[in-house]
């Protein structure tokens, strides 16, 4: 990680300003000019691009040989989100951010295997919004996901189990700075210790014969990643991710809460037919966003990033 002893500068409209006062980015030597201010500053040191009709303009303002090279962003309403991908005081620069997607599996025998409705398509938007926003983005994407793999993620990295994914994350190689675990993978919750046939015997076979009969699976609860990122990731700000079926929203929620808690988590994304239509995003110490929809889920996460990942380190 870089840093650069000067104020960074973000060429914004005052509507953006007064989001810009009410943030953690006042106290991160983070400015912002007007679209006047930057017609005037235009030939200056430093020097100033037009205000486009989408996306950010990013410069220091200092000699021009030591300019940051101006980068344009696809979300004009995210300035918050987008300042830790230009060089600066108190702004982290080539930082890695790990997104898990799409479904795990256990093994039933060689041919037939447990696994879960997940497409992939939550995380794979949201890695492809990361990346564009300008971090590092390594996705690690469940085999069995049938959205495409995202296009802008810097690093693509299939997975098949809970083990399987446990073990390449404990792996992940401690040289690369990590700033946040998104964990939206849908793990499988049990697996399968025993197949048994009709007489309680164990079947133990490479494809199971249907001439054995009817069958029955003793499952076990499958070991469970969430726990256990915080011992592998203890700087990085991680956010889980709780889909609830029954209960009341309330019940949901208090769930939500109760997994950042156990887990040692700073966000929680909840979802499912107890919350209702939408997403919220969950983070302490204790506000709860609605988003209507993944673009909005992933321009929430993207703001709250930005923010939470240009303040100190922990």
């Amino acid at each position: 990680m870089e840093t650069a002893p000067r104020q960074l500068t973000v060429f914004s409209g005052p509507w953006q300003r007064r989001q810009w006062r009410q943030s953690a980015l006042r106290r991160s030597n983070i400015g912002f000019v007007s679209k006047v201010a930057m017609e005037a500053r235009r030939g200056s040191s430093g020097g100033a691009g037009r205000c486009p009709a989408r996306g950010v303009l990013l410069s220091l303002p200092h000699r021009k040989k030591n300019r940051v090279h101006l980068r344009r962003f696809p979300f004009w309403g995210s300035a918050l989100g987008v300042i830790q991908a230009a060089e600066g005081n108190g702004v982290r620069t080539g930082m890695n951010v790990i997104v898990t997607c799409g479904p795990a599996y256990e093994p039933i025998d060689q041919a037939r295997r447990l696994t879960n409705f997940s497409t992939g398509r939550l995380g794979a938007t949201l890695a492809d919004v990361l990346a564009e926003a300008g971090w590092t983005v390594w996705c690690f994407r469940g085999e069995g996901a049938t959205f495409p793999p995202p296009r802008r993620a810097h690093h693509v990295v299939n997975f098949s189990t809970n083990d399987d994914l446990a073990g390449q994350l404990e792996r992940f190689p401690r040289a690369q700075q990590v700033g946040a675990v998104l964990h939206a993978a849908a793990l499988c919750d049990f697996r399968v210790e025993r197949v048994l046939n009709q007489a309680g015997e164990e079947i133990r076979s490479a494809k199971i014969a249907t001439q054995a009969g009817g069958l029955m699976l003793a499952l076990v609860p499958a070991p469970k990643v969430l726990p256990k990122l915080r011992a592998w990731f203890p700087q990085a700000r991680l956010v889980g991710w709780k889909y609830e079926l029954e209960g009341t929203r309330e019940e949901a929620l208090s769930r939500a809460w109760r997994q950042i808690q156990e887990n040692h988590t700073d966000a929680c994304v909840l979802n499912g037919a107890a919350y209702g239509e939408g997403y919220a995003l969950c983070t302490l110490p204790d506000r709860v966003d609605p988003c209507a929809d993944v673009a909005g889920l992933s321009r929430r996460l993207v703001d709250w990033l930005g923010v939470e990942l240009a303040g100190p380190p922990r």
